[in-house]
């Protein structure tokens, strides 16, 4: 009789140290996966005081009319593929792109502020994208295919009063600071990749991200628009 209340006593024992082992283990991940969550929360806190107001957003630039001249430079263009799996959405019909909306954004959490694998990665804390990113080589990274509608643009209002941008935009990222505007490779890669949209599309508007937002967008920085002007009319 001893022996059998021993072997229960026993099996209790187990029976207690398995579920202290169990509940042990899920609050400690529990508390992982707060931590977890937590960090990523101060990144994007971080990021959004950091980046103020020129980040792309998922939300739905004085209006640009031009005069489109010369060749479509499109076997010059360096464009590479490099599609990401955010910061989109797939239309329910064909799109009717009229516009291309500009903007400027850097890294600003890594050490280098022209990286291109920081600023998408970026977009990608924030659920955001454009169709292209050119960087200070002039190199042209393509990241949502223009039949998608990027969120971009974020809340703005047209100048015909029309809202709901990302629905019939392309929008072009830049990679320059708010103290170091574009280069001259950036430059003459926007040109031309602009010229190869509207050799595509009737593109009717050209404007910054501040002309559609102006109250809480100040992108693109320090952009030259004469010179971006002439560079399409030639």
């Amino acid at each position: 009789m001893l022996l059998f209340d021993n072997m229960i006593l026993r099996k209790e024992i187990k029976i207690i140290l398995l579920l202290f082992i169990f509940v042990f283990s899920f609050g400690f991940l529990a508390i992982a996966v707060y931590f977890v969550f937590l960090g990523q929360k101060n990144t994007e806190i971080q990021l959004e005081t950091q980046l103020g107001s020129h980040f792309p957003t998922k939300d739905l630039g004085e209006y640009i009319f031009t005069d489109w001249g010369g060749d479509t430079p499109s076997d010059s263009l360096n464009i590479i593929n490099k599609i990401v799996s955010w910061g989109y959405k797939i239309p329910s019909s064909p799109r009717s792109i009229d516009t291309i909306i500009i903007h400027s954004s850097y890294d600003v959490l890594g050490n280098n502020p022209y990286s291109v694998d920081g600023v998408i990665y970026e977009f990608k804390i924030y659920g955001v994208a454009a169709h292209y990113l050119i960087d200070r080589n002039g190199i042209i990274y393509h990241l949502v295919e223009e039949k998608n509608i990027a969120y971009h643009a974020g809340r703005g209002k047209m100048p015909d009063g029309r809202t709901n941008i990302n629905n019939f935009s392309i929008g072009i990222e830049l990679i320059n600071t708010k103290t170091v505007g574009p280069n001259e490779h950036q430059y003459k890669s926007l040109i031309g990749l602009v010229k190869l949209l509207n050799s595509k599309y009737k593109i009717e508007n050209i404007l910054g991200h501040n002309q559609i937002a102006s109250a809480r967008k100040t992108d693109p920085w320090n952009f030259d628009w004469q010179k971006f002007n002439e560079g399409i009319k030639n």
